[in-house]
């Protein structure tokens, strides 16, 4: 039975999240540190303000998977965030078993940007983009991160909307009401059900996770020059690339999942017949706890 949106008031406990506010904050800070070539004083600040909303620190790791995802960071173009499992049409989809057998990424049917709707899989430049997506689907503890989903997702929402802003020259009057017309008979305010009954904003499915039993999160690495990008808004590609077709699990330069999931993970895998490295996705977050501002947002 469809929830009535207007009843629920989570969006409003989201944005006064002091965790939120922080990210936007840092939104701002992205904004200077893609733009300079050294981070210096933002590079301090900003990292200072997420290890304190970092998990993964004392976290140690081997030198042979500290080797693992160097190799495969380094062949990695674009990263798609997504979970185990999701709502569709009401029901509970195994995603990676469907990717099983369809051979990879299929695309979905999107029509959140302003160009107009297609079908298409949406990847981003940054992984740390990507995983804030990925573990939006995580159910209950995200685990050891750097950094919170919630930190991050308000952090990249913040150059996003400026550049919304900028692109739709939100300043004129019938530009406003045409972004609020196209939101309005798009489904941004409903996308939250893939991951959630209860009804919530968009920052409160980063914030809250998903409801569906022993859900966890899954990022796929794609590799360089196997995808032709779409044409999308400015906005849009402030953080993502879009393809129209497919991505094969050829494609892939690997899949990560927790720790407690890689092994049940590479079994489905290797029972399908597809070779693709499965790595946990706290060795990455303490390789990302290395890493600048500007390689975390870039």
């Amino acid at each position: 039975m469809p929830h009535n949106v207007d009843k629920i008031s989570p969006p409003t406990l989201e944005f006064s999240n002091k965790k939120a506010l922080k990210g936007l904050a840092l939104g701002l800070l992205a904004l200077k540190a893609t733009s300079i070539k050294r981070g210096g004083l933002v590079d301090r600040v900003a990292l200072r303000a997420i290890n304190k909303d970092s998990t993964i620190k004392g976290r140690t790791v081997s030198g042979e998977n500290t080797a693992n995802v160097e190799k495969v960071f380094h062949k990695t173009a674009y990263w798609h965030g997504t979970g185990r499992y999701q709502y569709r049409d009401g029901e509970v989809m195994d995603v990676l078993k469907g990717m099983l057998k369809q051979g990879g990424l299929a695309p979905q049917p999107d029509d959140i940007d302003t160009v107009g709707p297609m079908e298409s899989v949406s990847m981003a430049r940054s992984r740390t983009y990507a995983r804030a997506y990925a573990d939006m689907h995580q159910q209950g503890e995200k685990g050891k991160r750097h950094g919170s989903a919630l930190l991050w997702s308000s952090a990249f929402i913040g150059p996003l909307a400026f550049k919304i802003i900028k692109e739709e020259k939100v300043w004129r009057k019938e530009n406003r009401v045409h972004l609020r017309e196209h939101f309005a008979a798009s489904n941004s305010a409903q996308w939250y059900r893939k991951v959630r009954e209860e009804p919530t904003g968009t920052l409160g499915a980063f914030a809250y996770g998903s409801d569906i039993n022993n859900n966890y999160p899954m990022l796929f690495g794609v590799k360089e020059g196997v995808v032709e990008p779409a044409h999308t808004s400015m906005s849009v590609a402030v953080h993502e690339v879009r393809s129209t077709k497919p991505i094969s699990f050829s494609d892939l330069t690997h899949i990560e999942v927790p720790e407690v999931n890689v092994a049940e993970t590479q079994t489905l895998l290797e029972a399908a017949g597809y070779d693709v490295p499965v790595l946990s996705i706290e060795d990455f977050e303490s390789y990302a706890a290395k890493q600048s501002f500007k390689q975390l947002v870039s």
